[in-house]
């Protein structure tokens, strides 16, 4: 049984999806219940990290043993460590680097708050590109989004226009 903890933000939907595609590993996400049910879900009440623990080592003695259950982003911090060592469990925390999660930031507040609000259609793979290649262009960046806060439809044809 494993458990990791982590901030949002840090590769951990990505990193259960990997966890899964392995045979003998089964991974949660972000839950505090089991069954697994989504965040917020009123069908299944959250369990104390302990009762989660004791849980997940439950689900190992269902498959005899065949296979390692294990749960990622669902408590933050060091919540589950205690409970998960004392089980003989292996607990880990993974967190990105606090430079390039800023980074996303920015380029996601970027985009959802100048470029989706003028309707300025970007495919999500040329969001980053398009972002810091305007951001060389226009050295003075307080121009570059001066140029959002104007909302005339001329303003929004210049804009489609650069892209």
């Amino acid at each position: 049984m494993f458990y990791i903890s982590s901030r949002g933000s840090s590769a951990s939907e990505w990193l259960a999806k990997m966890l899964s595609r392995h045979p003998q590993i089964v991974c949660f996400r972000s839950t505090r219940r089991l069954p697994p049910y989504p965040h917020g879900s009123k069908d299944c009440p959250q369990l104390s990290p302990d009762a989660f623990i004791e849980g997940l080592l439950e689900c190992e003695g269902a498959t005899y043993g065949e296979k390692v259950f294990g749960s990622i982003h669902g408590y933050h911090g060091l919540r589950a460590k205690q409970p998960c060592e004392k089980r003989g469990g292996k607990f880990s925390y993974i967190l990105r680097h606090p430079l390039s999660r800023i980074h996303s930031a920015y380029i996601y507040y970027l985009f959802s708050g100048y470029y989706q609000k003028y309707n300025i259609k970007i495919e999500n793979k040329d969001i980053h590109e398009i972002i810091c290649t305007n951001l060389l262009v226009d050295k003075d960046l307080m121009e570059y989004l001066q140029l959002y806060e104007n909302e005339t439809d001329i303003t929004r044809k210049n804009l489609n226009s650069r892209f």
